[in-house]
Parts: C-alpha cells; sequence; structure tokens
C-alpha cells in the first residue's frame, strides 16, 4: 500500500504531511515513511518495507515517477501555497537570493503539472490565518477516502496539539509556527520592496494559472537573463554590441510543464550601422529545440515567435540571443519575453526577427520576410 503526499516548498506542506503521518498512525497503526523524488529512492523504500504501508513525501518528482502515480489513480493529496510566498520561503530558509527561491518553486510545481487535472487529487491550499485544525484535518483524512469521523479528527487534533483543551479549533497558523520555525505568515511577500513584488508577480502569474481552467501565458521577466559575457551577470539594460560574434544574452533558466509552446522576444537595436545577422534559439532538455535567424537593420525595434516542444520539466528552458558576426557599434536590449500554449498562439510561427513598427521589410535571400 503506497499513500502519496505532495506539497510545495512551503511550511503548510511540512505541517500537512505531519498530518498524514498522524492519521496513518492512527488507521494503519504502522507504516514506512519515505521522503523520496525519484524511482530508485521508492524502490530502496519499498525494499525495506517489511510488507508495511509506505507513506511517500515529496516537493519534487521525476518523470518516471508520475507516470507510475498518474498510473495508479490512487487518493493523493496536494498541499499548496500562494507560490509568491513559497518562493520567499524557500530563498530564506536555504539563505540565497529571491530568484532562486523562485527557481526552486517553479521546479516543484512543474513536475507535478501531470496531476493538476487528476480527479484522483485533493488539493489543498493554506487557509486563511484564522482557520482552524479540525476542518483541515477532516478534508485531508476525505482526500484519502477515509471514514473521517469525529473520533478520528478529535484524536488526530489531540496528538498534534499534545492534548490542548478545545484541540479541534487550534489555529492552523499557530501549528505551522510550532513545526516550523521559520515559517512566514501568509502574504509574506507584500513586505518586500515594490520592486522585488512586481518581479515575484510577473514570473508567477503564469504558473499560478495553471491552476485554472485555461491555458495561459508566462512572462519571463528580462532581469532573469544572463549576459552572454563574462562575468555573467544578470542583464540590467542595453548591451554593447561592440566586438565579436557572440552570445549576447541567455536565460530565464526555469522550469516549464512539458508539452508545445511559443517563445516570444522583443527587443531594440540603433546604430547598428553595419548590419548584423541574429541567431534566437529555445534550449530544451539540454538541446537546441528550435531557433530561428534574421538580418538586423541599423534601427528599430523588433519581435520573433518560435514554436517549440519542451519535452522534460526536469531541466530548466532557456532562450538565447547570438549575435553572429562581430560588430564594429551598436547597441541592443532585450524589451520582453513570454511564451504561451501552442494552442493559444498565432498561426504564423517561427518567423525570423519581425519589425514591431511599421516599416517596409527587406527580403532575406531564402525569399523570406523579416
Amino acid at each position: 500500500m503506497l499513500i502519496c503526499v505532495l506539497g510545495s516548498q512551503s511550511p503548510f506542506a511540512v505541517l500537512g504531511v505531519h498530518i498524514v503521518r498522524t492519521i496513518a498512525a492512527f488507521v494503519l497503526n504502522d507504516f514506512h515513511y519515505v521522503h523520496a523524488t525519484t524511482m530508485a529512492q521508492l524502490n530502496e523504500a519499498w525494499q525495506s518495507r517489511n510488507d508495511r504501508p509506505v507513506v511517500l513525501y515529496s516537493d519534487y518528482l521525476e518523470p518516471r515517477l508520475v507516470d507510475i502515480l498518474v498510473k495508479s489513480g490512487a487518493p493523493m493529496v496536494w498541499f499548496l501555497d500562494d507560490l509568491q510566498d513559497c518562493a520567499l520561503y524557500c530563498a530564506k530558509a536555504r539563505d540565497v537570493e529571491l530568484r532562486l527561491g523562485v527557481v526552486f518553486t517553479i521546479q516543484s510545481l512543474c513536475s507535478f503539472a501531470r496531476f493538476i487535472p487528476q480527479p484522483f487529487i485533493t488539493r489543498l491550499w493554506r487557509p486563511g490565518p484564522r482557520a482552524t485544525l479540525g476542518p483541515l484535518v477532516r478534508k485531508i483524512a476525505e482526500g484519502y477516502q477515509l471514514d473521517a469521523t469525529d473520533d478520528l479528527v478529535a484524536r488526530v487534533c489531540q496528538h498534534l496539539t499534545g492534548g490542548a483543551e478545545e484541540a479541534e479549533a487550534a489555529l492552523v497558523e499557530d501549528q505551522i509556527r510550532k513545526i516550523v520555525a521559520t515559517a512566514l505568515p501568509i502574504g509574506a511577500h507584500a513586505s518586500l520592496p515594490r520592486s522585488e513584488q512586481m518581479m515575484l508577480k510577473d514570473v508567477l502569474g503564469g504558473y499560478s494559472a495553471l491552476f485554472g481552467d485555461h491555458p495561459t501565458k508566462f512572462r519571463w521577466p528580462v532581469s532573469f537573463f544572463i549576459s552572454g559575457s563574462p562575468p555573467h551577470a544578470p542583464v540590467l539594460g542595453p548591451i554593447d554590441m561592440t566586438g565579436p560574434a557572440r552570445c549576447l544574452l541567455f536565460g530565464p533558466q526555469l522550469s516549464l510543464p512539458e508539452g508545445r509552446w511559443v517563445a516570444h522576444a522583443a527587443f531594440a537595436v540603433s546604430e547598428n550601422y553595419s548590419g548584423n545577422i541574429l541567431k534566437v534559439d529555445v534550449v530544451s532538455a539540454g538541446k537546441v529545440a528550435a531557433e530561428a535567424v534574421g538580418d538586423l537593420p541599423a534601427d528599430g525595434r523588433f519581435a520573433v515567435s518560435i514554436p517549440f516542444e519542451n519535452v522534460s520539466n526536469m531541466f530548466p528552458v532557456d532562450l538565447r540571443i547570438m549575435m553572429m558576426s562581430g560588430a564594429i557599434e551598436g547597441t541592443f536590449e532585450l524589451l520582453h519575453a513570454w511564451l504561451e500554449p501552442l494552442a493559444l498562439a498565432d498561426p504564423a510561427h517561427a518567423e525570423p526577427p519581425q519589425p514591431v513598427r511599421s516599416r517596409r521589410p527587406r527580403r532575406r535571400a531564402d525569399g523570406r520576410r523579416f
């Protein structure tokens, strides 16, 4: 018997798995608990279980393990928190910059993307600040199709609170802080500087919409792109084109659900009097998935759209912009980058760089316009 618990990287998920283990202790008496992300880790736990049920918790799963769990159709509970709060918690808990907290949060979410439409998944979001323990315990038990009797709920709550009076009325937030010393309050991201709040909203907005009923667009903030030249610092503005042929920038190095997508980029060029050739490609699972190539005129604002298939959510996706010949002048600036599911995109894809403003187009040697 396998009981699977999924969790976003948040203190609410830590409380959630603690509640599941407490329920399992009352219902199953004995079980083997494992925190695993790979098939090999689960196999090892399965071999050492001594015929006991296994409670599996994971905040990230490799695709092979996802395939098996989806095919099993066994009831599961997925504990979720606001993605912006998750990113902040990940950064503070690991003592890393906020950008890496975003990377970890998205990586976890994308590994679970195939679970989103599954009917056997119960998604439980972190409740409000006045939410109480009893209803949460009941929802978790029901998520595993257990008989959530009043007696079971009361016993679990008593155990979690250390035998407190009116244990079912204990606040969920108090229990989170009791278990996770580094827990942040609901909406903690609102205390960040406005620039960081906007960054979180931009990059995580599309991922949050994965839980909706319709496909959505994803924004890739320019601040997540890295200069192609040493010391490979984040891109903060226009790039001087002077120098040899090279990668101008790449990014955002974020995970993406598997499937067919269209990547878009808009950029500006100025004082490129000698002309140049620009190549834009998309790297998925460590390989170039698609590319577009076009001549650049002296100045203007341009855009490119590239359809591609993301074959694995285990690897980050990168958009790379490369200058194919040397330059003695000119500046290049990435203005916007975003992507959308192929089903939403305009039928005309994979075009070389196209002017955004009205201008008479020129033709390449193969006859295609840019």
